[in-house]
């Protein structure tokens, strides 16, 4: 079963909507996005319908392929969306949010947008993204970029694994590709004490409400 979010009044209308697939199966409930959604979709966030992929672990090209594959086109014909790539984002926290960004790379066509709170790489994964990308820059391929990571974000130095370190080093592989990525570095921690702070502020983002001054706060600063 895949979880979705439908907006206000969407069963007393027939207009289409873009959709948000989220990557994270603790988004729903630790997250709190439901509760979210609630309060900014039609207000600063423009209505739009929410996926959560729940997959179960697996070979990363065999999630990407039911995803991709099967759920896609599923939610494409059982709801009325906006079935072209600008109107299709990915988004993910920590490992899910780097799967996100492989998934939006790998198949560019599908998806234009992007959303990431402390992506997690480590050295061969960053060379799985960069061969992603391939040869690809803003002028080839427009991508709605947004990503953030905590001032005070997971490190373990026995494991290898720092996102700050592996965030910074996306954000300046998009920008030295063109893209202009909204967010950076939040002072604050790590995980969802962190990233529900912040639910809005990306989807806002990456879905602006259309004519709509924004009323939530905004934590970032800009990387350096």
């Amino acid at each position: 079963s895949v979880p979705v979010w439908l907006p206000p009044g969407y069963g007393d209308s027939d207009a289409r909507y873009p959709v948000v697939f989220v990557a994270n199966e603790t988004a729903r409930e630790v997250g709190d996005w439901p509760k979210t959604l609630d309060r900014v979709v039609g207000r600063t966030v423009a209505p739009l319908i929410a996926v959560f992929l729940e997959i179960p672990p697996m070979a990363p090209q065999v999630a990407g392929q039911i995803f991709v594959g099967q759920i896609v086109p599923a939610i494409d014909e059982r709801y009325r969306t906006i079935p072209d790539r600008e109107h299709r984002a990915n988004v993910g926290m920590g490992w899910p949010g780097f799967g996100a960004a492989m998934d939006t790379f790998s198949n560019s066509s599908v998806f234009g947008a992007l959303g990431v709170q402390s992506s997690f790489s480590l050295e061969e994964t960053m060379d799985m993204l960069t061969g992603a990308i391939g040869d690809s820059d803003a002028s080839t391929l427009p991508v709605k970029i947004y990503l953030e990571w905590g001032r005070w974000d997971l490190i373990s130095p026995h494991e290898e694994m720092n996102m700050r370190d592996s965030s910074k080093w996306a954000w300046d592989l998009f920008r030295n590709r063109g893209w202009e990525p909204v967010g950076g570095e939040v002072w604050d921690s790590t995980d969802w004490g962190s990233w529900r702070n912040r639910t809005g502020v990306m989807l806002e983002a990456l879905f602006p409400m259309e004519g709509a001054e924004s009323d939530l706060p905004v934590w970032q600063t800009s990387a350096r």
